[in-house]
């Protein structure tokens, strides 16, 4: 039931570890389906989720909409002239 997301797949890490340093794989999920897996790390594979989220023309989740926005259009100044105002804030 995943829209968009980075799946980690981590080898004896400890359950409140928010972020384990040996990673077995990383996965990139779009519309409940895994594209791409053995990647290296997360920021690649989230750079590649922006990236082909942007090339493809997707739309956003509803409920992550403004956070890519602001990863899009402020800190990658892709399409900036036309930020929204929630965005801006």
């Amino acid at each position: 039931g995943v829209e968009i997301g980075i799946f980690v797949v981590v080898d004896g890490a400890a359950a409140d570890d928010p972020m384990p340093a040996d990673n077995v794989d990383v996965a990139l999920v779009i519309e409940e389906q895994v594209i791409i897996h053995e990647l290296h790390n997360v920021p690649s594979t989230f750079a590649t989720l922006i990236g082909l989220l942007y090339c493809l023309n997707m739309d956003y989740p509803k409920c992550l909409r403004y956070a890519f926005e602001v990863v899009q259009k402020i800190f990658l100044k892709i399409g900036a002239e036309n930020c929204t105002a929630k965005c801006m804030g």
